[in-house]
């Protein structure tokens, strides 16, 4: 995730010292800020994560693992389903909301209470 996404979007979330060393293909370091937790949802489907901030990368890049988790990609990836290849013949994507893990407490609350 990018420092400027992190500032907009979860600037009362404290950062926590990176965990992992992240390098580029050819070997370099990537420069990290912090990691925190944060909720993803997508097509009613929740999942809880670790997000890094990177002052140096664009938007929000989010793991194979994780997209497995939230069904964007299916389990057996790269195999597709008929059904995921109509819908991206149609055009259709996956709606993600990134929010913090108060904010998705709060989320599922509401879904609980709608249902």
């Amino acid at each position: 995730m990018s420092k400027a996404v992190h500032k907009r979007h979860f600037k009362n979330t404290e950062l926590s010292a990176p965990e992992v060393t992240l390098y580029t293909v050819d070997g370099a370091d990537i420069e990290q800020e912090g990691i925190f937790e944060a909720a993803v949802e997508t097509d009613g489907v929740a999942a809880q994560i670790r997000s890094l901030v990177c002052p140096k990368i664009d938007g929000v890049y989010m793991s194979l693992k994780t997209c497995k988790r939230l069904y964007i990609v299916p389990e057996k990836f790269p195999n597709l389903s008929p059904k995921l290849i109509a819908r991206i013949a149609k055009g259709e994507s996956h709606k993600v909301a990134v929010t913090a893990p108060q904010a998705a407490a709060e989320m599922s609350k509401k879904k609980r209470q709608v249902a």
